[in-house]
């Protein structure tokens, strides 16, 4: 099996994010603090990144948003903790690489501008 581009991914996660929550989500997200290898997110400390789905936590309580309580609101009980079907939807990276270069984290900024 082919696994899919950052960008295949990405897209599939923005997509599932449109059906659940509406196009407004992308209005919650800080670029330039988007890194998809942080899984937490305190929007008071401007000094610190985090990932879709831990901004978007965040953005409901104004503290401090857990990449962990995004997925269990987000996908179904037998997807929350499975490792393909996240990394599928552009969550994060399969566990055997890694995003050095950010190429996860910039194909994510690309579907966030797209539905600004």
């Amino acid at each position: 099996m082919v696994k899919p581009t950052y960008r295949q991914r990405a897209a599939a996660g923005a997509a599932l994010l449109d059906e659940k929550y509406g196009q407004g989500w992308a209005r919650k997200i800080k670029l330039r603090r988007l890194n998809q290898a942080s899984g937490g997110f305190d929007p008071n400390d401007d000094t610190q990144c985090g990932c879709i789905a831990a901004q978007l936590d965040a953005s409901r309580t104004g503290n401090y948003g857990s990449y962990s309580i995004e997925m269990g609101r987000l996908l179904s009980s037998e997807d929350r903790w499975n490792e393909r079907a996240i990394a599928r939807l552009g969550f994060n990276a399969y566990m055997n690489e890694v995003d050095r270069k950010g190429e996860l984290t910039e194909a994510w900024k690309d579907e966030v501008r797209s539905r600004l």
